[in-house]
């Protein structure tokens, strides 16, 4: 909120340097907030020397270490997607840095709430029983799966409209509609594999295992790579971003396996029952999709106010059958809902409920 008011009141006179005050003034606001509410709490947060005898402390460098690796390691696949992408045509690293801006959206609303919601209940029974820490893991993924699925959808269907609505004015013509909306396409499917990449890689930490961790984004790194040469030719820029998410993907799944290997049971995410019902849900959500463009085509050359509506309208109308979908069919992940939504109290949103 503060970046946008500072942005709206000072972009315009400050150019550029307007949009880097509103950042830093957004993370300071950031910063004062939580440290009011942790002195509220009785916590005082300043600056303090260390002991670096302190066990507690020694074990958690132990930790940090692999995880500060892992999260640098992260960056490298943007940079190779970029690099590759130098190779192609004029505008390909464009379409990319515009695709993986819209994407952020829906990876900062879902995947990365999702996987910061489960840590805490992961990490209090991680050092439990078995059998609780596997079903909290594999309803954290089935719930992750159940809100990200539907947005996977809507964000391949309707990728053109949105870009022409977010971007397409002025020098952003065709070409670059059409590059961007592909590669956001693109893009999007790999969203269910970082969905379930983030929750496994909390999963792995919840049980002290920062150097599998580790393993999986060198995994990610490595197949980022590898997909991006197969398929930036026959591809192009659209090859780049599907060899993201393919990785996203492979991680993930080398991420189940390494934290099932540790578990020493398998998680057991995937029954024919689920994946029957949400294959019907799904079927239905494209269904209201494409019956809603087809009725009422997106209205390019009107303002940006009716074609925000159409955005907006066409993403309710497809979450509302959803919903309704999902419920008649009796997930379970719903009663987790009405737990997080009614709760008043702390506790644990998802628990291990066993198989559906």
């Amino acid at each position: 909120v503060i970046y946008i008011v500072m942005v709206i009141l000072f972009a315009s006179s400050w150019g550029v340097w307007g949009l880097a005050a509103a950042v830093l003034a957004g993370g300071f606001c950031q910063f004062a907030l939580q440290w009011g509410w942790t002195r509220k709490m009785g916590i005082l947060l300043s600056p303090e020397r260390p002991d670096l005898h302190d066990t507690d402390l020694r074990k958690m460098l132990s930790l940090f270490l692999p995880y500060a690796a892992g999260l640098s390691l992260n960056q490298v696949n943007p940079v190779l997607s970029r690099m590759l992408a130098s190779f192609l045509q004029e505008g390909a690293i464009s379409v990319l840095n515009y695709a993986n801006r819209v994407i952020q959206l829906p990876l900062g609303l879902f995947v990365i709430a999702i996987s910061q919601a489960v840590l805490p209940q992961l990490s209090r029974c991680a050092s439990g029983e078995v059998d609780e820490f596997r079903d909290i893991m594999r309803d954290s993924l089935r719930f992750a799966l159940f809100v990200v699925l539907p947005v996977t959808l809507g964000s391949v269907l309707v990728s053109r409209e949105v870009i022409h609505l977010l971007f397409v004015r002025g020098a952003f013509g065709q070409w670059a509609w059409e590059g961007t909306a592909r590669s956001l396409a693109m893009y999007s499917l790999g969203l269910p594999g970082m969905a379930c990449s983030t929750v496994v890689m909390r999963g792995l930490y919840a049980r002290s295992l920062p150097r599998a961790a580790l393993k999986v984004t060198f995994s990610s790194v490595a197949s980022t790579l590898l997909f991006s040469l197969v398929l930036m030719k026959p591809m192009s820029y659209g090859g780049l971003a599907l060899a993201t998410s393919l990785s996203f993907t492979l991680s993930g799944a080398v991420g189940a396996y390494l934290l099932s290997g540790n578990l020493g049971v398998r998680l057991g995410i995937f029954s024919v029952q689920w994946c029957a019902k949400m294959t019907g849900c799904l079927l239905a959500t494209a269904g209201t999709v494409l019956a809603f463009t087809a009725l009422m085509p997106y209205p390019a050359g009107e303002g940006i106010a009716f074609r925000s509506f159409w955005v907006f309208a066409v993403f309710f109308a497809s979450a509302l059958v959803y919903g309704v979908f999902t419920w008649m069919m009796g997930f379970q992940e719903w009663r987790w809902i009405r737990g997080a939504v009614g709760r008043t109290s702390g506790g644990p949103v998802i628990k291990g409920e066993g198989e559906e």
